[in-house]
């Protein structure tokens, strides 16, 4: 996972979610969850690993940015 790739999820989501997350900490990533709404809180918010889970809830215009492999 890269810090790059991170920030660019915050990128996709509306400026409201933008606005609450540090998108240079990858420590921090779990605060995007924060802002979704609940339906999307579900996913795994302790393993950095599995952030990807986050963007498998989102819509699929955020989903673009980040998949280059694994879960698809």
């Amino acid at each position: 996972m890269t810090s790059e790739r991170y920030h660019d999820i915050i990128r996709t989501l509306p400026r409201h979610h933008q606005n609450h997350v540090n998108t240079t900490s990858l420590e921090r990533y779990h605060d995007i969850i924060r802002t979704l709404p609940r339906h999307h809180q579900h996913v795994n918010t302790t393993s950095l690993e599995r952030y990807h889970d986050i963007i498998r809830t989102l819509p699929r215009h955020h989903q673009h940015v980040t998949m280059t492999s694994s879960a698809r």
